[in-house]
């Protein structure tokens, strides 16, 4: 099973352009939000010790598409 940021690194890109081809007009800092505000860090509860040493958490494409929609929904044709 693959880890870390070789792994992590292409999921969020992959997460980003689901983000960019449904809202083509947002820039960098509007998509990076988006994922960033979205991701799941509930395995910090079961996992204690790593608490703020594993990165921002989860990427969760479907909550980060959610918000988009609510944010962003009118704003650049959101499809």
């Amino acid at each position: 099973l693959a880890s870390g940021t070789s792994f992590s690194t292409p999921v969020v890109a992959g997460v980003a352009g689901l983000i960019l081809s449904h809202f083509p007009c947002l820039n960098a800092d509007e998509v990076k939000g988006l994922i960033l505000n979205t991701t799941n860090n509930s395995f910090y509860e079961l996992n204690g010790d790593f608490t703020n040493k594993l990165g921002n958490g989860v990427v969760d494409a479907y909550a980060a598409l959610d918000q988009a929609y609510e944010l962003y929904g009118d704003y650049c044709g959101g499809s």
